[in-house]
C-alpha cells in the first residue's frame, strides 16, 4: 500500500488551462525546445477526449522514437522538455493542464510517474478527473472555454499564461482541483518501483518535523531539532542537505506563507494573524510582509478581497 502522507509538503504550480479542439489533418512538431529553463520543468497533464490523436516523441533527426495512439477518457503525460510530433488525422480534443509538482519544493515529481506516459484511470477516479479538468476550464475561461487551434497552439512560455481571478476563492478551488489530478495520477502509478523508492527514501524524521511546522508555524528551531531527535548542529545539516535551506530560513518563508493565505481566507486581525504564524510583534510582521510582498498585510488583504 503506497503512503501518501507526503502529500500535504508538495508545491503544485499551475501554468495554463487549454481546450485543443484540432481540425483533420493538422499536424504540429516541435524539435527546438524553447531556451526558457523554468517553462521546460512543466509537464502538460491531457484529458484526452476523442480518437485519433497520436503523439510521437521525435529523435534530434526529426524521426519518431515512440508514438501513441490516445484514446478518450485517457490521461496522457507530457514533460515539457521533450521534442514531439502531434497529428489528428480525423480531428481531435483535448484539455491540456500545465503543471509543476515538487516534494518540499526541490524534489521534481512528474519524472517518478514516468512521464512521458498514458494512465489509464478506474471509473470513480476517471469521473473525478474529468470533472476536475471542467472545473478548471470554467475557472480559467469562464462557461464558454476558447479552443486552441493549430495556429495558437505554441510552446507555453511563448504566450501569456491565464492570468486567475484574484478572489481567493478561484485561486484555492483551482488548486484543489488540480491537487486532485495530480493526487489521482499518483495514486494510479502508485505501485511503480519509482514511487515506492521515492516514498522509502524521505526520512521519517523529516516528515515529522515538516508536518509539526505545518500544523504550528510559530514552531523553533529548536523544538524541530528535538522533533527530528538531533542535535542542533547535526539537525540544521541534515535539513539544509534535504531542503536546501537552513530551517531558520524556511521558517521564516513558511510563516509568510501561511500569513498571506490567512489574509487571502480569514477577517482575522493583523495582530492576530502575527501572533498566530510566529511573529513577534505587528511591526515586525508588518514591515517583513511589505519587504516580501510588496504591500503591508492591510493592503495586500484588500487587494486579495477586491480582485
Amino acid at each position: 500500500m503506497a503512503d501518501f502522507s507526503f502529500f500535504p509538503h508538495i508545491s503544485l504550480d499551475i501554468s495554463w488551462v487549454n481546450l485543443h479542439r484540432w481540425t483533420p489533418g493538422s499536424v504540429d512538431e516541435r524539435r527546438h525546445l524553447h531556451t526558457d529553463a523554468s517553462a521546460l520543468t512543466h509537464c502538460a497533464v491531457w484529458l484526452v477526449r476523442s480518437p485519433g490523436i497520436e503523439v510521437s516523441e521525435m529523435s534530434p533527426q526529426g524521426t519518431p522514437q515512440r508514438t501513441w495512439q490516445l484514446q478518450p477518457d485517457e490521461i496522457f503525460l507530457w514533460p515539457m522538455d521533450r521534442p514531439r510530433r502531434i497529428c489528428t488525422p480525423q480531428g481531435g480534443e483535448w484539455i491540456s493542464v500545465g503543471m509543476m509538482a515538487h516534494l518540499f519544493r526541490r524534489i521534481d515529481l512528474f519524472p517518478l510517474l514516468k512521464a512521458p506516459r498514458r494512465i489509464a484511470l478506474k471509473n470513480g477516479q476517471l469521473d473525478l478527473v474529468k470533472s476536475s479538468f471542467d472545473q478548471l476550464l470554467l475557472l480559467m475561461h469562464g462557461l464558454k472555454p476558447p479552443a486552441i487551434d493549430l495556429q495558437q497552439a505554441r510552446h507555453p512560455s511563448e504566450r501569456p499564461a491565464p492570468v486567475f481571478s484574484a478572489r481567493a476563492f478561484s485561486r484555492w478551488t483551482a488548486q484543489a482541483l488540480a491537487e486532485s489530478i495530480f493526487g489521482i495520477c499518483w495514486m494510479a502509478c502508485a505501485d511503480s518501483h519509482e514511487t515506492q523508492l521515492m516514498e522509502q527514501e524521505i526520512p521519517s524524521w523529516l516528515m515529522q518535523v515538516l508536518t509539526e511546522v505545518n500544523r504550528r508555524p510559530a514552531l523553533k528551531v529548536t523544538e524541530m531539532s528535538g522533533i527530528a531527535g538531533f542535535s542542533h548542529a547535526q539537525f540544521r545539516r541534515l535539513f539544509i542537505k534535504w531542503m536546501g535551506q537552513p530551517p531558520q530560513q524556511y521558517l521564516h518563508s513558511n510563516r509568510l506563507e501561511r500569513a498571506r493565505q490567512l489574509l487571502e481566507s480569514t477577517d482575522w486581525a493583523i495582530a492576530d494573524i502575527s501572533h498566530q504564524v510566529g511573529f513577534a510583534s505587528s511591526s515586525h510582521f508588518a514591515r517583513t510582509f511589505r519587504q516580501t510582498f510588496g504591500n503591508t498585510p492591510e493592503q495586500y488583504r484588500r487587494s486579495a478581497q477586491d480582485g
